[in-house]
């Protein structure tokens, strides 16, 4: 009986460590995007400063 929900509480786990790391990356996508959206943003505002 314990062994059992032990092996229930380790299936548990291992689902909600999947969904925290699913949030994870996609958070990491996320800030990867906006972060390349602010470089974009940066180099046009350097092309307009030099003209």
């Amino acid at each position: 009986m314990t062994k059992r929900k032990t092996n229930k509480a380790k299936s548990n786990n291992t689902n909600t460590d999947k969904e925290k790391l699913k949030k994870i990356e996609e958070e990491n996508l996320m800030l990867r995007i906006e972060n390349d959206f602010l470089k974009k943003v940066r180099d046009l505002d350097d092309e307009e400063d030099q003209k």
